[in-house]
């Protein structure tokens, strides 16, 4: 009986803190916001202020007009009086430089998709698991040598 009624305090409590939880107000990131420096960046399904001069990631309950201002005061003083059409430029400068980052480095360079093809063959004939060691990895490490920079200097 005592059992049963602590499984039941434990339920009402569960269902109390996610009704609390869904009750909680989430603040959206607006175009105003880059006054104060901030663009959001998405984690965990949560917007999150992102200031564009030191790429502090803050907190979501922050995406408040008066904490980001604060941000802005206590640790920028020098672009307090900087006018909106500065940040938004700078924001634009700055998704140009994550663009180009992406695309030099998120090409497949068809030699190492080549070396991967090989590694796994070469685990797949032996009919060994990826952990094999020894008698594996030497040789398909030298066959990915040779296919990424020649056959002189696998041997």
């Amino acid at each position: 009986m005592v059992m049963t009624l602590m499984i039941m305090l434990q339920t009402l409590l569960r269902q109390c803190i996610e009704k609390q939880a869904s009750n909680v107000r989430k603040r959206k990131y607006t175009e105003s916001f880059l006054q104060f420096d901030f663009t959001f960046q998405n984690y965990k399904g949560n917007e999150q202020p992102l200031c564009l001069i030191c790429n502090e990631l803050l907190t979501p309950e922050s995406m408040k007009p008066s904490k980001l201002k604060r941000h802005l005061e206590s640790k920028h003083v020098s672009y307090v009086n900087k006018p909106k059409e500065y940040f938004e430029s700078l924001y634009k400068s700055l998704n140009k430089e994550e663009k180009k980052f992406l695309d030099k480095f998120m090409t497949v360079n068809e030699k190492y998709l080549l070396a991967s093809y090989e590694v796994s063959y070469c685990i797949a004939k032996n009919k060994k698991p990826f952990t094999i060691g020894e008698d594996l990895v030497l040789p398909t490490a030298i066959k990915m040598v040779e296919i990424l920079h020649g056959s002189k200097y696998g041997e």
